[in-house]
């Protein structure tokens, strides 16, 4: 009997040590990244891991080198080498794992994740408290910005809805009790940050989790009864009414129908009646307005790094010019991808969402279902591919998905 972990136990960790300083101090995510590269070499060598072709991750590696060749016709060098440089787990994420474990196990990485996420509600209430403004209310002083600190809400959210799902996606019948009540209380916690956190990508992302995760785990394995039935629809209920009774969340839908109903009738005119402030639904749409019309105008792309340059000429013929200052994305990753490198890279994120849907029902991996699910719907509201918060993590989640299926393909056959 050895006293060393096995390679399994070690890899594991190392995930879970990536997850924690992604979420806690993302600036540091390097550090992990390193170990993660030694164990894989030393798994090689030991013969603990082989090489598995990934067509999903490869779609990852293909934008990366999208983003490479639109350097070629940047306007800002600088600029462009920022993007390339904070894309790198593109191109570095799919060459890692690339491979199959012998006995590859997440069960450590579940218990993990539970304690994160209690971690992370701890955390984001201390330092709303620590921040505390006597002038706002106390759900304004928890919730929102002033709740995740670290990354904007819409991102933590998404980040803590897609964690979440390693753990549940894990139980069963034969789950311990003990194990039960921790992922329960777990999800719990979970649920109060994305609430907390009060973004509406999130609330429709939640949503669609829920149905989602009751269609497809919870009916299959639990739903054997009337009384089963019912107490699953009324949870699900009370979720979706607390999530509609939120005030901020109810005035943001209001606003958002009614801005939307004057931008169908006339985008343009909509664009150009709002010089001065603007909220959060009116900046977005005068955005995918801007975004649109420049990518009609250069289908095929402005190179990397040239969208301010572009946007800042396009907002001001839309009498926009007190948005410049503000170098806004397009809030919108289809569109910002389709403006930066064309049709071509339009096509690859699509078939990086797609090729990931098609993974996950092949291996009935609901982790990775729901992370594109939750990407998908993200991408709608939020530019998610522009920050590290984003990147690294949609990016990371994949590889720990497709390095699970390619390690149990004897369990379950797939050919992602």
């Amino acid at each position: 009997m050895t006293l060393w972990p096995s390679f399994n136990s070690v890899l594991v960790s190392i995930l879970g040590i990536m997850l924690s300083v992604h979420l806690f101090s993302p600036k540091l995510v390097g550090i992990p990244i390193i170990l993660l590269a030694i164990a894989i070499v030393v798994g090689y060598v030991k013969k603990e891991i082989s090489f598995h072709f990934s067509r999903h991750l490869m779609f990852f590696s293909l934008l990366y080198m999208a983003y490479l060749l639109g350097c070629i016709w940047t306007l800002d060098s600088a600029q462009a080498l920022k993007y390339v440089e904070n894309k790198a787990v593109f191109l570095l994420f799919p060459l890692l794992f690339s491979c199959k474990v012998n006995k590859f196990n997440l069960k450590i990485l579940n218990y993990v994740i539970c304690a994160l996420i209690a971690l992370v509600l701890l955390t984001c209430l201390v330092s709303s408290y620590q921040h505390f403004d006597s002038n706002l209310t106390t759900l304004q002083n928890i919730s929102s910005s002033n709740f995740s600190r670290i990354h904007h809400p819409s991102y933590l959210a998404a980040m803590i809805m897609v964690i979440a799902l390693f753990p549940l996606s894990s139980l069963s019948k034969a789950t311990p009790k003990i194990e039960k009540y921790g992922i329960g209380l777990a999800s719990i916690f979970g649920l109060i940050i994305v609430i907390l956190c009060q973004s509406l990508a999130g609330y429709l992302a939640l949503i669609a989790l829920i149905l989602g995760y009751i269609i497809f785990v919870i009916f299959p394995k639990y739903v054997t009864s009337i009384k089963n039935f019912l107490i699953v629809s009324a949870l699900t209920s009370l979720v979706i009414f607390l999530i509609v009774k939120n005030d901020k969340i109810w005035n943001d839908m209001q606003s958002a129908k009614s801005f939307a109903t004057e931008y169908v009738n006339d985008p343009v005119k909509f664009v150009q009646h709002y010089p001065d402030y603007k909220e959060g639904n009116q900046t977005r749409l005068i955005m995918w307005t801007v975004a649109f019309s420049v990518f009609t105008e250069h289908p095929f792309g402005l190179g990397t790094g040239n969208i301010d340059t572009y946007f800042e000429k396009k907002l001001i013929q839309f009498n926009q010019k007190s948005m410049i200052e503000y170098h806004y994305n397009p809030h919108n990753q289809y569109l910002q991808v389709a403006c930066e490198i064309g049709v071509l890279g339009l096509i690859l994120f699509l078939a990086i969402i797609y090729s990931g849907f098609r993974a996950a029902y092949k291996a009935r991996n609901f982790v990775l279902f729901g992370s594109m699910l939750v990407l998908t719907l993200n991408s709608l509201f939020e530019s998610i591919f522009q920050l590290q918060s984003g990147i690294v993590f949609f990016t990371l989640i994949s590889s720990i998905c497709i390095l699970n299926i390619s390690s149990n393909f004897n369990l379950k056959p797939v050919n992602q």
